[in-house]
Formats: structure tokens, sequence, C-alpha cells
């Protein structure tokens, strides 16, 4: 008899559990933010605080171009994982790292 796999378990209580922790992991940076922000202008200056702010947005912006590859990327292998299909992670990283080596450096 094959035990039922606890990372496929759906029950109401534990959609609950994680959709409250997924909404504390969304909240918290945000209230980190709110608190620390007005220290650190108060400790860096107007100036230079708005330096970091665009350097924050840039920094955004890259993670915008990532199009949801990264999570994608990150339930395959999960879900790989789980099944107990370690061999078809093994192909997915071994592609994804002869990708990396073949791609010449995107420099200008």
């Amino acid at each position: 008899m094959r035990l039922p796999n606890p990372a496929l378990d759906l029950r109401a209580s534990t959609l609950a559990r994680n959709t409250i922790l997924n909404f504390v992991g969304q909240a918290l940076p945000l209230l980190v933010g709110f608190l620390t922000i007005p220290i650190t202008i108060q400790w860096l200056g107007a100036d230079r605080f708005g330096i970091i702010s665009i350097v924050w947005v840039i920094i955004g912006y890259f993670g915008f171009f990532d199009l949801g590859l990264g999570r994608a990327t990150t339930k395959f292998v999960a879900e790989a994982f789980g099944k107990g299909e370690f061999e078809k992670v093994q192909r997915f990283l071994y592609k994804l790292e002869e990708e990396e080596r073949t791609q010449p450096p995107n420099i200008k």
C-alpha cells in the first residue's frame, strides 16, 4: 500500500494555514519597510535615500523581466521531487547548466 504524499494534502485546514503563511510572507516585508524607511532616511539623508530608491526601482524592473520563470522552475522542480522523479530534476538542471555555458555573455 502506498502512503499519500503529504505535499499534495489539500484539506481546508492546510489550505487556510498555507494561505495565512503566504499572506504573512507578503505583509511582513511591507511592515518592516514602513518601520525602517524613516530611520534610513534620517540616517542617509534625503539625497542619498533618493539615489538608493532609484537603485531599488532598477532592481525591481529586473525582477519584472523574470516573467515568472523563477517561480515556474521552483514549481516544476518541487513537483518532480514530490513524485520522486529525481532523474527528471537532474536532466532539467543539466540543461540549464548547458545553456548557461553555451550562451555568449551579453556585454555591450
